[in-house]
């Protein structure tokens, strides 16, 4: 129960990686806000959560993040009821248009960046002066390998996650001072509905290169079940972790540091 009387916000949180992060939370003793578009997904989550750990410990809020109202009334809600975020897990994202560039509108870009890298700026402005009034916070921002190695027909995914990562190395810049610690996490390939969604997106808006990359993860049985990286993001929140503020990690390296 290292975080007990912490309080967890993740968005995405109604499934995959984002429901494996908020039940690991929770049983690290932290009080959790699930948020994300899907009312039944985040409600499921947080009925999860209390149903092992307790009435009180989680609540749901219906919340697009890459709106700037959604995000601020999100906040005000946890406000009210907890006083506060110490804890934010910026895990909301798509992969976007999968199209060379050429091929992109500038809508298909906008989007991606939005989902992707807008939406942790936004949570990671409104939660930052909670953090800094109590002198500590963590900021979890999941990242990907893309974000360095050039994936073809993903590039506003690319580019909106090598932002995700340098994001995070401006915000502990900026306010390590205040006791906020603020990691990216490159979780490897996860089992999530993201994975199954690009392996059997319609031919027209895939090229088969891309597919058959999604499709030997499978085959090759070297996708994660998310509950690995979740385990991860949680240690990550308590004492176990090192000083390890403004880097970005990928999962054998945060592997070795808190989770021998």
């Amino acid at each position: 129960m290292e975080l007990e009387g912490k309080v967890a916000l993740v968005t995405g949180g109604g499934r995959g990686l984002g429901r494996a992060t908020a039940i690991a939370l929770a049983e690290s003793g932290a009080r959790v806000v699930v948020a994300a578009r899907s009312v039944p997904e985040i409600d499921e989550t947080a009925r999860i959560i209390r149903q092992q750990y307790g009435v009180g410990r989680s609540m749901s809020v219906r919340a697009d993040v890459t709106r700037e109202r959604d995000v601020v009334e999100m906040f005000e809600a946890v406000r009210r009821r907890w006083g506060g975020v110490d804890i934010l897990v910026n895990n909301a994202g798509s992969t976007g248009a999968t199209k060379l560039i050429t091929s992109l509108s500038l809508r298909e870009w906008q989007q991606a960046i939005d989902a992707n890298l807008t939406s942790a700026f936004l949570c990671t402005r409104e939660a930052l002066p909670d953090m800094a009034h109590r002198q500590w916070g963590r900021i979890i921002n999941v990242s990907s390998d893309s974000a360095s190695v050039p994936v073809p027909s993903m590039s506003p995914y690319s580019v909106a996650k090598a932002g995700v990562e340098h994001l995070t190395r401006l915000i502990a810049a900026e306010w390590g001072h205040a006791g906020v610690v603020a990691v990216a996490l490159r979780p490897g390939v996860v089992d999530t509905r993201m994975q199954e969604e690009m392996r059997n997106r319609p031919p027209d808006e895939i090229p088969p290169e891309l597919r058959a990359l999604y499709a030997a993860y499978k085959q090759r049985g070297l996708l994660i079940a998310p509950e690995r990286p979740a385990a991860m993001i949680a240690a990550l929140c308590t004492g176990r972790a090192p000083d390890v503020n403004g880097r970005v990690l990928d999962a054998a390296e945060l592997d070795s540091l808190v989770l021998r």
